[in-house]
């Protein structure tokens, strides 16, 4: 399983987010230019992020993107869900009756039962969780 870049930036953008007061919006641009972002790509990944209810815009001189609920209710899932789609290990978990050995196969509740494990911890993770993070990087 790997997760795409907008889902990377998704993250990063969000925890920003979850650092400002919440009534307080920020810019597209500003965070763009602050992450080394295109400022489109970010505002697609943040168009997707508000069709799924995670941000909210508001347009005007006062205006930008904040977080749509608090960041101790955005779970790690609600945001890959909103950038990629369910979560699955493979095609067959999504889409029934895709592979002729579907009966017979004897890995099929192995997988089921490892992506219910992810996907558990990835909604038990919120992005509340990180945003008190400082991250600290050591000279070289």
């Amino acid at each position: 399983m790997k997760f795409s870049k907008a889902t990377d930036y998704g993250l990063l953008l969000l925890i920003d987010l979850a650092k400002l007061g919440t009534d307080q919006f920020t810019s597209v641009r500003r965070v763009a230019s602050a992450k080394g972002i295109s400022e489109r790509f970010l505002a697609n990944i943040v168009h997707d992020l508000a069709n799924a209810g995670i941000v909210t815009s508001r347009r005007g001189s006062n205006g930008g993107i904040r977080l749509a609920r608090p960041s101790s209710e955005i779970s790690l899932a609600d945001v890959i869900e909103a950038l990629e789609g369910p979560i699955e290990l493979f095609d067959c978990q999504r889409m029934p009756n895709l592979c002729q050995h579907e009966d017979l196969c004897s890995l099929r509740s192995f997988w089921s039962g490892l992506r219910e494990q992810v996907r558990g911890s990835l909604a038990g993770a919120k992005i509340g969780d990180f945003a008190h993070i400082q991250w600290v990087t050591s000279p070289a």
